[in-house]
């Protein structure tokens, strides 16, 4: 069993420090006060254009102030963070998605990637993610023929990195991870050869403290697989084999899945307004109405998207669901599908209940993603996408 942890203030210790305040003058004839107000206002999207603008400008754009002056003024954004990789280029590399503030639907390159810096380590194909506040936490993965303790996180405002506390067990493939009251839980992974019985099979990180938590499971849900997991009305939802349990961190108490929960949730999934959305092996967008405890699927939204979105990823995109999608036919074998090119797509989706309790779907837009030429000369597919705030 690994040792208790002591507790500290700020969990990820960063491999880069930021830049210091700058004193002088941001934008001639104003307080730098003032000035910082209107800079802080500015969309990120434009933040690489302002950067060349001056030095005091730069500097100020990666340090921490700036962004707890957005944070005030809540002019934050939601970003997409896209993890891709292709047969041909490992590991997979970060991206931020997005698109231009003026999109002309007759142009295809209005949805746009740039490239986040690589961790300074190599991290597992089998990792899990979540987001809590601006980073973007990676844990455990299968290294070095074994699952993995380890914990870094991406500091989404500076693009730095940074490591975290190790988990208590070592996680793999079959576990899963989400987000509740700013905590971090994550599940299974350990496989059944755990040397503590399944004692941490699930625990939760306080990322402010820095400090992983045991949480109490019930002995016949340890040790076996779990594909999903999600928080949803005030709940972590755990996927375990064929059955699906919700733990209440208040109460501290197990119950299996009421209604048809546990039925119609077989695909990528994520939770907006409240709302568990499914997309499910068969090509249909479900949501969950909690009221009745059924699966609807959402109407509406058929005729703008394609009969099926390989590898649909799905995230809550302030509001909105957002799937991203490889758009190519993997029909074929591995093998009969090097050399094509990579083409992926994305779509905003804004979905509204009606007096039924039926879920309508609006296509805001779908449109090609401009992937850089580098990426695009393998049969790819891309791994996670992501919706932090900053």
């Amino acid at each position: 069993m690994a040792p208790r942890r002591k507790g500290r203030r700020h969990c990820p210790k960063s491999t880069t420090g930021h830049k210091p305040q700058p004193t002088e003058t941001l934008i001639p004839s104003l307080p730098n006060d003032v000035a910082l107000n209107c800079l802080a206002r500015v969309p990120r999207w434009h933040h690489p254009i302002l950067s060349h603008v001056s030095k005091p400008i730069r500097t100020v754009l990666s340090s921490p102030q700036f962004y707890a002056v957005r944070s005030l003024l809540n002019t934050t954004q939601n970003v997409l963070y896209l993890r891709l990789g292709s047969y041909s280029s490992w590991p997979a590399a970060w991206f931020t998605l997005h698109r231009r503030p003026d999109p002309n639907p007759s142009d295809g390159d209005n949805l746009f990637l740039v490239r986040v810096p690589q961790p300074p380590v190599h991290i597992a194909e089998t990792t899990l993610f979540a987001v809590v506040g601006p980073r973007i936490y990676v844990l455990g993965g299968f290294i070095n023929g074994g699952p993995s303790a380890d914990v870094w996180a991406l500091d989404c405002r500076f693009h730095t990195w940074e490591r975290g506390p190790s988990m208590r067990m070592a996680r793999s493939a079959a576990s899963a991870a989400a987000v509740l009251g700013g905590k971090i839980y994550v599940a299974g992974g350990g496989g059944p050869s755990s040397t503590d019985g399944g004692a941490h099979w699930v625990e939760s990180l306080d990322p402010d403290i820095g400090l992983w938590e045991t949480v109490p499971s019930p002995d016949e849900v340890r040790n076996k697989w779990v594909s999903d997991c999600t928080a949803v009305g005030g709940g972590v939802c755990v996927w375990v084999a064929r059955d699906g349990f919700t733990f209440d961190p208040n109460t501290r108490r197990w119950e299996v899945f009421k209604g048809e929960m546990q039925s119609g949730w077989n695909g990528q999934s994520c939770v907006v307004n409240g709302v568990l959305y499914c997309y499910t092996a068969n090509g249909r967008l479900k949501g969950f109405d909690e009221k009745n405890g059924v699966w609807k699927e959402v109407n509406g939204v058929h005729k703008d998207l394609p009969n099926y979105m390989s590898g649909a990823s799905m995230v809550d995109l302030g509001g909105r669901l957002v799937v991203v999608w490889e758009d190519n036919d993997l029909n074929g074998s591995v093998e009969s599908l090097k050399g094509r090119k990579m083409e992926l797509r994305c779509a905003e989706i804004e979905v509204k209940k009606d007096g039924d309790g039926d879920f309508w779907g609006e296509v805001q837009w779908s449109e090609k993603v401009s992937v850089p030429e580098w990426l695009v000369e393998r049969a790819p597919f891309f791994y996670h996408c992501l919706s932090v705030s900053i």
